[in-house]
């Protein structure tokens, strides 16, 4: 009896006891509730990495294309000398010829006005040219109520590029105009200014439609000696895609002289097939159309028309 009591645990031990074995059984409490949620978490983990392993797998879009300058495309695209070459093979020996067709912003602004307000400034334009041709410095100028308004602002455009050196209103139908004599005045007076609206419509052309363009050379302004001796002037020639158009420009009237120039030099020199000749006018005349493509073999256009109609002429190239 003594050696049981002796080996029986005092209330003391007894507590002891249930304390450490409290503590263990809420640790492994807090153990199995970290497991579950570990467990919980680890799908989540395994479909973030395979949601990023599926994402580096798929096909990355490309990167974005720069877009495309057209200045740049057509530079690729230029094809120097090959009006030249192609004059030569025709016989044809070149002086001076320009191989830029740009020009200023201001003098095409000018000339653009012209040609689309023709119809009110025709008058006033013949009457410029003659003063201009003979050499006269002030000039009055009556015109109508609807056309004045015109006739000044292009009057104000001339004066700002140095083509007129002033002018004055006297009233509501007058003008007086002080010409500008120098060479430059003269040149866009004359007929240049038809030729500066094309050039930059040859370049508008291109510049819409550069995706399209493989290859072109552009001259213009090219003194010329024909295969017959003669010496001339051609406006511009344009090469496009291999194909070659020949254009002119006439501000006044048309003699017998031009006609049997235009055709000779299409029919005989150039020999360029139907609808590749162009003989752009400011404004048509009741038969001129049909006098023009029957004498030369050229195509009429109108200034005001020339936008819509390098669409319709040149797209055979494209």
């Amino acid at each position: 009896m003594s050696s049981l009591k002796n080996n029986t645990p005092s209330p003391q031990s007894i507590a002891q006891i249930l304390k450490e074995l409290s503590d263990a059984l809420e640790e492994l409490a807090y153990i199995i509730a970290q497991q579950k949620i570990a467990d919980q978490a680890q799908p989540v983990r395994k479909i973030k990495v395979l949601t990023d392993k599926i994402k580096s797998l798929r096909p990355q879009p490309p990167a974005t294309v720069a877009e495309e300058n057209p200045e740049e495309v057509l530079k690729k695209a230029y094809r120097k000398n090959f009006l030249r070459e192609w004059l030569i093979n025709k016989n044809v020996h070149i002086g001076k010829a320009l191989d830029n067709i740009s020009v200023q912003d201001k003098l095409y602004q000018t000339a653009a006005y012209l040609a689309e307000h023709y119809n009110n400034l025709e008058d006033f334009y013949k009457e410029l040219k003659r003063k201009q041709v003979r050499k006269i410095e002030e000039f009055k100028y009556v015109g109508t109520v609807s056309s004045m308004r015109y006739i000044r602002k292009w009057a104000e455009m001339l004066v700002q590029n140095k083509l007129l050196d002033a002018f004055e209103p006297l009233n509501e139908l007058g003008i007086e105009v002080d010409t500008a004599l120098i060479k430059e005045a003269t040149a866009f007076i004359n007929g240049m200014w038809l030729e500066i609206y094309l050039r930059r419509q040859i370049v508008n052309f291109l510049e819409r439609n550069y995706r399209h363009i493989n290859a072109f050379d552009v001259l213009s302004d090219l003194h010329v000696t024909l295969p017959n001796g003669k010496s001339g002037e051609l406006d511009l020639l344009l090469m496009l895609n291999g194909q070659v158009f020949w254009f002119e420009c006439k501000s006044g009237q048309i003699g017998n002289e031009y006609y049997e120039k235009y055709a000779y030099v299409n029919h005989r020199v150039l020999q360029l097939p139907e609808g590749y000749a162009f003989l752009v006018i400011p404004q048509m005349r009741m038969h001129q159309p049909q006098e023009i493509k029957g004498r030369t073999g050229m195509i009429p256009i109108f200034a005001t028309d020339l936008d819509d109609y390098l669409d319709y002429a040149l797209k055979k190239a494209l």
